[in-house]
């Protein structure tokens, strides 16, 4: 993909919220296309210094290594295939798996030059993070001679005074303040917060506008100068201030130490299988010498069952024979006579129980006749009443049944009341008008 330089339609999305997501990602994509392809003059010109040097890229995505945040795109120009196996051979000796995942690039592992874009605009800087810990401890060593601290203080007067040199989210001075007592602070606050240490110039967004395409040639141009910072900040063997061979020594005689001691654990291991299963077929050769005494026991458990049968049938026949032998002398005996029947006794009649009279049942009464003033009146089942007194008086019902004693049971309604029979009289009809 051809660059088309740096816009700030561009810039904004490693903006928040954008940074977050991944519907800005062609975007993003198409930036990270276009500087990988513009990078291809600036990787001619450091291999033409007689540096080796690979081109990789950060994600354009939100992935694991940058914390689902893209804040910024990075081209890590970093240290050819053969110096980084060297260096990454010691980097990663005492790093785990899972940290070596969150971060593939040599974010963490090198001093590496870097072209970034992020939302404060375009940076080309040399950068070394604290986990580096070969080109850190290389380079800490070399500040730590006053010869080496003055002559890489004096490679700041060599740049442009928009060049800053400090500590990312730290203390940082332009290049042209920079003297000791500055680059003692800034080396104090790069122990101290275990950051990203960097050196180089960032272009503003109206700036990155203006330059359009151009902004490759600021780059060329940066990264020429910043070469020596480069140099300086990263480990080599011509320039070895910490003894790095005695190290890799160390780790090889470790990584020796660790080779034979996993030896042994194998051989030990082996050893315990193979007891394992020598154990495992002499009890298997126990329990087949016991399954054969088994079976024997059971062939004799068998046999005695089948003694045992042919004994039983035996009796049987003995005592099928014996029987036949009585009936046989049974028949030839003289019959006996009969004695008479003895007559039955006749059967014994029981008398009836005697029941004692009982009273007959009571019947309700099916009607009564009521004399009241204004005449007779005949009170029976179905009749319609009113009651003349008491509580229910002028209460209007049907006669239900009426006992013996002469009460009457009248129901009103959802209401049933027992009421003498001579309270009741016949409901009064009224004449219509």
């Amino acid at each position: 993909m051809e660059f088309e330089g740096i816009r700030e339609a561009h810039l904004e999305n490693y903006l928040e919220p954008k940074s977050r997501s991944n519907v800005y990602s062609r975007v993003r994509l198409e930036v990270k296309e276009g500087l990988l392809a513009a990078s291809a003059r600036l990787l001619d010109q450091l291999v033409a210094s007689g540096r080796t040097f690979d081109v990789l890229a950060s994600d354009h995505h939100p992935s694991l290594w940058n914390k689902k945040v893209v804040d910024r795109q990075y081209i890590f120009f970093s240290r050819g295939k053969q110096e980084r196996e060297d260096v990454e051979r010691l980097v990663d000796h005492d790093r785990s798996l899972a940290s070596t995942l969150m971060d593939p690039t040599p974010f963490f592992k090198y001093a590496f030059l870097s072209l970034g874009v992020s939302g404060s605009g375009f940076e080309i800087a040399v950068k070394l993070h604290w986990r580096a810990w070969v080109d850190r401890d290389n380079f800490l060593a070399r500040l730590e001679q006053e010869d080496e601290k003055e002559a890489f203080v004096d490679l700041f007067s060599g740049l442009p005074e928009e060049y800053t040199f400090g500590l990312e989210g730290g203390p940082a001075f332009p290049v042209a303040d920079m003297d000791g007592a500055r680059l003692d602070e800034v080396i104090a606050a790069f122990r101290e917060s275990e950051g990203l240490l960097s050196c180089g110039l960032v272009v503003d967004p109206a700036s990155c506008e203006e330059l359009g395409m151009d902004i490759m040639d600021v780059a060329s141009v940066v990264f020429m100068l910043l070469s020596p910072i480069y140099d300086a900040a990263s480990w080599s063997e011509e320039e070895d201030f910490i003894s790095l061979s005695e190290r890799t020594q160390a780790i090889d005689e470790k990584k020796k130490a660790v080779a034979a001691e996993h030896r042994r654990e194998r051989e030990a291991f082996e050893t315990r299988q193979r007891e394992r299963r020598e154990e495992q077929a002499r009890r298997f050769e126990e329990e087949r010498a016991g399954k054969l005494e088994h079976q024997v026991y059971r062939e004799e458990v068998r046999r005695a069952a089948a003694r045992r049968a042919t004994e039983q049938e035996a009796q049987r026949e003995a005592m099928e024979r014996e029987e036949a032998r009585r009936a046989a002398e049974r028949k030839a005996q003289p019959p006996v006579a009969e004695k008479p029947p003895v007559a039955e006794k006749p059967p014994v009649v029981e008398k009836p129980p005697v029941v004692e009279d009982r009273p007959a049942r009571e019947r309700p009464a099916r009607r009564q006749r009521v004399v009241h003033d204004d005449g007779p009146f005949e009170v029976k089942p179905g009749v319609r009443v009113e009651i003349g007194s008491g509580v229910l008086s002028g209460k209007w019902g049907v006669v239900q049944e009426i006992d013996k004693r002469g009460q009457a049971k009248v129901v009103l309604g959802s209401l049933v009341a027992r009421v003498p029979a001579s309270d009741l009289r016949a409901p009064v009809r009224r004449r219509r008008r």
